[in-house]
């Protein structure tokens, strides 16, 4: 790859994690708008917060357990687009699980959905560092990570501004839709790179490792019981399984 097409990479990389975490502020914003006298979620906004915080990171929390896997299988810019373009269309469906005859329960199911899909977008993203020349891979570790913040800033200034002139819907919509923008934009420039949907195993050698294949660390089961056999890990699990149930 190229030092300008490693360049658009990130950028578009930086502007996807960016949505991503803005739709993460998307809730905690509109819940005093959502559940304002007249309107047709019963539920009050500090519910509408709790509710939606604890699916979305049990969700998010399960994104981590399949990144690793996933990140070896499909090639970072094509994981990065995929997830983005697949929370952005749930992010669209928002307004209609709010003002479903469950409101709550509907809503926590999309969040936890939500969560899963916006989990991947770190990992993917730093796999996207890998595929850039390494002379300007510092910079681009530096945009991606730089990246959740300007998110959440750009959500924290523009959401109340949208909010103060439209609907709460507006605000959702506009988020999603700027999100499916950034994806699609992320697919054609891997179109246009040759960048492969799924990582490239040529030339993989023989694995010397005297680890039965059952342990090896490169498959999916591998990574799982691993991470279960981390104490943090799994007083992580219980906490937010708990939180999830309260």
């Amino acid at each position: 790859m190229t030092r300008s097409g490693g360049f658009a990479l990130a950028t578009l990389a930086t502007v996807s994690i960016a949505c991503n975490y803005a739709t993460r502020s998307l809730i905690p914003i509109v819940s005093h708008a959502v559940c304002s006298e007249g309107s047709d979620t019963d539920c009050t906004a500090a519910e509408l917060v709790s509710d939606s915080t604890s699916a979305f990171f049990v969700g998010d929390l399960l994104a981590q357990f399949t990144a690793g896997p996933l990140v070896r299988l499909v090639a970072g810019p094509w994981l990065l687009a995929l997830s983005t373009a697949s929370w952005a269309i749930s992010t669209l469906f928002l307004p209609s699980a709010l003002k479903s005859s469950s409101p709550q329960r509907h809503h926590s199911l999309l969040q936890g959905l939500r969560g899963l899909l916006c989990g991947f977008g770190y990992p993917s993203a730093h796999a996207v560092v890998a595929t850039t020349p390494h002379e300007i891979r510092s910079t681009v570790l530096g945009l991606i990570n730089a990246a959740a913040g300007i998110g959440a800033m750009l959500a924290n200034f523009v959401l109340p501004e949208l909010l103060s002139r439209h609907s709460w819907e507006v605000s959702i919509h506009a988020l999603g839709v700027l999100s499916l923008v950034s994806a699609a934009a992320l697919m054609l420039l891997s179109l246009k790179s040759r960048v492969g949907l799924f990582t490239q195993q040529n030339g993989k050698q023989p694995s010397t490792s005297k680890n039965s294949p059952g342990e090896s660390n490169d498959s999916v089961g591998g990574d799982i019981l691993q991470w279960l056999g981390e104490p943090l890990i799994r007083g992580i699990i219980v906490w937010m399984v708990v939180v999830s149930i309260g």
